[in-house]
């Protein structure tokens, strides 16, 4: 081939999706969504695979470095300061500005419609109960917890909605947690 032209580049279809992609020198058979999901995939493998290797690799690491570094450095003066001249800088403002701005668009899309009225009958229907812990809690402190969360596309809905104390709350995140009404004993 003369010099100064271009080779016409090689397509190939994504061994995930019907994509096209250009074939470079590695060994690429993904598009970029198919090779995220398929490295997702192969390490969820290797960790279910080798839980005790890792238990066992982490149970070391703390002992040599102690389990409570990140702690100890977070509550020292240094860390303060850190953190404080990180919270003011513009990466962590812009950071919070994107999360907020994904939080917004969820919940824009999602269906809201539940009323005070629901939502004191969804109390008394568990009692003022946490769903998960089965804890019992001022009406105050239960938060209004998405059984199925927003960014999965739940809604607040009487039918998505169960109390859940603080604490479950946050420990719950965004994942799906059996509800402890349905547990079998």
């Amino acid at each position: 081939m003369p010099s100064g032209i271009l080779a016409k580049p090689e397509l190939i279809q994504c061994s995930g999706c019907p994509m096209l992609i250009v074939r470079d020198h590695s060994r690429r058979r993904f598009c970029g969504p198919c090779s995220t999901k398929a490295h997702g995939i192969s390490d969820k493998r290797y960790h279910e695979r080798n839980r005790d290797k890792r238990l066992s690799y982490l149970k070391e690491w703390q002992r040599k470095n102690g389990a409570a570094s990140n702690r100890k450095f977070r509550t020292s003066g240094a860390g303060k300061t850190w953190e404080r001249e990180y919270r003011q800088c513009a990466a962590y403002k812009a950071k919070q500005a994107r999360r907020a701005h994904r939080r917004r668009q969820r919940t824009k899309s999602t269906i809201s419609d539940l009323t005070a009225d629901q939502w004191k009958q969804i109390l008394d229907a568990y009692n003022r109960h946490c769903a998960y812990c089965l804890g019992r809690f001022p009406r105050a402190e239960l938060h209004r917890d998405h059984f199925i969360p927003v960014v999965d596309g739940g809604g607040l809905t009487a039918a998505n909605v169960v109390p859940a104390c603080p604490s479950c709350n946050s420990r719950k995140g965004a994942g799906r947690v059996e509800l402890a009404c349905y547990r079998r004993r």
